[in-house]
């Protein structure tokens, strides 16, 4: 402990000397503060959604397994003429992101049909998907602005409550 007499040169010293530490230790928590808030989130592997189009009708959507910080996308969707499309697409996500080419699957094996391996078509484009939490973000797809997207809650409250 400083035991200066106040208003010396000595205790004023001290004093800027503590002010100085003092203004270091902020400056390092805002920091803190600020790198923690930029971290990357990994997505939780399940079913999502595109929020603006989650009306309990069927619909478009896709599904989400993470491993090793590698993306497996399984995308289901229609056509312009209303047939089912199923496209995949699989990476690396990196920095919250993952962007990569969809694949249309087509021809293979029929529900109670025998073995017939599917063949992969003509890409469309690319899907990205940016993520603002593990269970919220973005997906664009070829051709379309991005639409908010999240992770599709079932027998859970999609709050902390849920976890």
């Amino acid at each position: 402990m400083f035991d200066g007499v106040p208003g010396t040169p000595a205790y004023r010293d001290h004093w800027r000397q503590e002010m100085k530490m003092i203004k270091a230790l902020v400056i390092g928590i805002v920091a803190f503060a600020i790198s923690a808030s930029a971290s990357a989130f990994m997505p939780s592997n399940g079913m999502w959604q595109i929020d603006a189009e989650s009306n309990g009708s069927p619909g478009r959507g896709f599904g989400l397994d993470v491993q090793n910080e590698v993306v497996f996308l399984s995308y289901y969707g229609y056509a312009a003429n209303g047939s089912a499309l199923f496209y995949v697409a699989a990476g690396p996500i990196a920095n919250s992101t993952f962007t990569a080419d969809l694949l249309s699957v087509t021809g293979g094996t029929a529900i109670g049909g025998t073995y017939k391996a599917g063949t992969i078509g003509v890409s469309p484009g690319k899907v990205t998907l940016t993520f603002t939490s593990g269970t919220h973000g973005t997906m664009t797809l070829p051709g379309e602005s991005p639409k908010a997207i999240s992770k599709y809650s079932f027998g859970y409250a999609d709050d902390p409550t849920g976890l």
